[in-house]
């Protein structure tokens, strides 16, 4: 789906419900010749709510930092169910991501508590 609009520049994604006892550990939807990192020439801005750091999100996120050249910003607003143990490890995995875009601003906010922006 992605790949068929080219000339998206805003992207919203809300993310289901952390499942307890699912099979999240083994997704791995961005990899591979399948998603290519072309057709997000335009995008820039990613905005995911409820992100709760698992596996597949951020793979997601990872995709998008490898596949648009002019995304400006990354807001991740974290699920209240993060812990800041966790949030911290997630931040963490962000900042070791490839960019292709070098003018990115990455937004975590946490829930009733300051944003965190991290370069």
């Amino acid at each position: 789906m992605l790949r068929s609009t080219p000339n998206l520049k805003d992207l919203l994604f809300k993310s289901g419900s952390k499942m307890k006892g699912g099979v999240e550990d083994d997704v791995n939807h961005f990899g591979g010749r399948a998603y290519s990192t072309q057709g997000l020439n335009k995008l820039q801005k990613l905005k995911i709510e409820a992100f709760h750091g698992l596996r597949a999100e951020l793979l997601f996120v990872r995709f998008i930092l490898a596949s648009a050249p002019l995304l400006l910003k990354i807001i991740l607003l974290v699920h209240e169910s993060v812990h800041e143990r966790e949030y911290l490890k997630i931040s963490e995995e962000l900042m070791g991501f490839p960019r292709s875009s070098p003018k990115l601003e990455i937004i975590c906010e946490l829930p009733k508590q300051a944003k965190r922006v991290l370069h």
